[in-house]
């Protein structure tokens, strides 16, 4: 009996400890009786300090130049997209993808001719240094007003980061004709 009380004792010291050292990281504790805990830890990964806004997401008419797109690194170490991934729906198989730029690297990421669902490998991955943000744009072959979104960011450490949204009619205010 004596010898149970020094583990339970000991067990919810051992609760305690890992709820305070792991609570606010990537861990998580679950404590299922009082014979048993579990903990288990993942380790920090690129696309957890990703942030993809599209809030400020609009495509110029004709719908064929998305613009207001921005990316934040808001760790505190430098992140690397290697790829993006664009799909739209409705789609037709008509629909391609044509140019990806964002400012942060100077120049355009990918340029050719896809359609939705395939992954574009971006020229020397696109690198965005803690606390970095930046704006980009999408260049479409055709109008892609109202359609639905999905855009996923795939990390240099194989992780990723995907965001979902409608996008808007076009709007005259929102960049130049492309």
């Amino acid at each position: 009996m004596y010898t149970k009380l020094i583990f339970i004792a000991l067990l919810v010291t051992a609760s305690v400890f890992a709820w305070v050292s792991f609570g606010s990281s990537n861990a998580e504790f679950s404590h299922t009786t009082a014979e048993s805990i579990s903990i288990s830890i993942r380790p920090w990964q690129q696309a957890d300090d990703l942030l993809i806004s599209v809030t400020d997401a609009c495509l110029n008419p004709p719908g064929k130049r998305l613009s207001g797109i921005h990316l934040a690194n808001t760790g505190t170490r430098a992140i690397t997209i290697d790829s993006l991934r664009f799909s739209w729906t409705p789609n037709d198989s008509s629909e391609h993808i044509r140019l990806v730029q964002f400012m942060i690297a100077e120049g355009v990421q990918w340029t050719g001719s896809e359609p939705s669902g395939t992954t574009l490998q971006l020229r020397d991955g696109l690198v965005i240094d803690p606390g970095e943000s930046d704006s980009g744009f999408m260049l479409f072959d055709s109008d892609m007003s109202r359609k639905e979104m999905i855009i996923t960011a795939f990390m240099s450490d194989r992780s990723l980061k995907t965001v979902s949204f409608i996008l808007p009619e076009g709007s005259p205010g929102c960049g130049g004709e492309q």
